[in-house]
């Protein structure tokens, strides 16, 4: 039996000497038993919580450890055998098996020697060892969680699922197991003020554990942490990916997360103009802007469409051709480029990649409040869609950033380009506040 006294924090607490001595002590079981023995290594937020609940809402920041977490309580479930069913879903068939698990902190990866399951990615099934089955479903097909009828269930990333709420009402009509000792779901996400975070908030039988991205600082690593520390520590952008805050929407937004959700498409109609959306970043580093990358649409039936965001931080070589790809690759009519920030430049690089591609230079003579007030209108008389899911980073900037002060923005203003072109004919860009009147009536 190991000493009671060993655990993951008095290992990191020696130094290197008595770390080897006490390792070189240990017999080849209870070196087996420590490297397969979650309750050893996981931080008390990371096991589940005492008493009776059907939910446990694990809202944690990025790098926290929530996959880890899921990964091994579905594992200890499976071992009990409490429930001879188990679902296993995320956002997407890819998530689901690059994450969930075949990833470094999946399922497979987290097993034990002798319980190890049997993965069929065929039959979306894994089988452990004692009979327990793991039934895989995939976000992006609520209907898939129709009929199931087991007792234990883990869902990652839910409120970033396509139709979360549609996947969640169908599986509780299957949580209906007697005899499991308690029918049990795990909730490993990033949190967004969606309607269904809200709604499990509230409910009585839900336990809520909250925890930071600096909560696993001794697995992370020091540079990474150093820098989102820097960048977003106490911003409302870092109050949601790394603290797990449940955010209620800035007033000083121009969009609300509400409203996108009551826009939001599964599909775009018949197109009549793609374009893309180019906020250059004026330097590149470690500490630059992202250059904002937008794909948008106008439909046949007047309305504009986000189909993609590929915005990210990159040096004119990368963004260039991440331009130039998604313009071939969405057949798109156009380039649009914010020139205030070396347009020459800009225009240049994507030439180079290919000289054929038509470019449409704009000049930002206003505030980024005032260009973006047109679009923002055209949401909210319903005009303006996201297209299915996929779109976090620019979606949380619409709803979150203040365009008066010095928030992160590019993502919004590589959108904003797009449909200003697509929906206004470029007008808010020479004169946003005529466009503004035109589309008030």
């Amino acid at each position: 039996m190991l000493d009671a006294r060993y655990s993951a924090d008095y290992f990191r607490s020696l130094d290197p000497g008595q770390l080897k001595r006490t390792i070189l002590a240990l017999s080849p079981d209870e070196a087996s038993a420590i490297l397969h023995d979650w309750e050893f290594w996981a931080r008390p937020d990371q096991l589940p919580p005492p008493g009776e609940w059907f939910v446990w809402l694990l809202r944690a920041g990025r790098g926290f450890g929530k996959t880890r977490t899921g990964s091994q309580t579905v594992i200890a479930w499976a071992r009990a055998a409490e429930s001879m069913q188990i679902l296993i879903a995320g956002r997407t068939a890819g998530d689901v098996r690059s994450l969930q698990i075949e990833g470094p902190s999946g399922i497979l990866a987290c097993s034990p020697p002798g319980f190890r399951p049997l993965y069929e990615p065929s039959k979306r099934q894994l089988t452990w060892p004692n009979g327990v089955v793991g039934v895989i479903r995939y976000g992006d097909e609520p209907d898939g969680f129709r009929g199931f009828e087991g007792g234990r269930a883990w869902l990652d990333e839910l409120f970033h699922w396509k139709r979360a709420s549609d996947a969640y009402d169908n599986l509780l009509f299957g949580m209906r197991e007697r005899g499991c000792g308690g029918v049990r779901i795990i909730v490993t996400s990033t949190p967004k003020p969606t309607k269904l975070c809200k709604e499990l908030l509230r409910e009585s039988d839900t336990v809520d554990t909250r925890g930071s991205t600096f909560d696993n600082a001794a697995n992370l690593d020091p540079k990474y942490l150093d820098k989102v520390r820097r960048k977003y520590a106490g911003t409302r952008v870092g109050r949601q990916e790394l603290d797990g805050e449940v955010l209620e929407d800035n007033p000083a937004a121009q969009w609300t997360y509400e409203r996108i959700a009551a826009t939001r498409v599964e599909s775009c109609p018949d197109v009549e103009r793609i374009v893309i959306g180019v906020d250059p970043a004026a330097s590149h580093g470690p500490d630059s802007d992202e250059t904002g990358i937008h794909v948008g649409a106008r439909g046949a039936n007047g309305h504009g469409y986000r189909l993609q965001d590929l915005s990210g931080r990159y040096n004119p070589e990368e963004w260039s051709k991440i331009v130039v790809s998604a313009y071939h690759r969405w057949n798109a009519n156009a380039v649009v480029v914010e020139d205030n920030n070396g347009g020459d430049m800009c225009e240049t690089v994507i030439r180079m990649i290919d000289p054929d591609i038509p470019i449409i230079r704009v000049h930002a003579k206003h505030g980024k409040r005032v260009r973006a007030e047109p679009i923002a209108m055209l949401e909210e008389q319903g005009r303006l869609h996201s297209v299915g899911v996929g779109m976090d980073g620019l979606e949380t900037q619409m709803a979150t950033a203040d365009l008066d002060g010095d928030d992160d923005d590019d993502r919004i203003d590589a959108m904003v380009h797009a449909f200003t072109e697509l929906m206004l004919g470029g007008a808010s860009n020479s004169d946003p506040l005529k466009a503004l009147a035109a589309l008030a009536g």
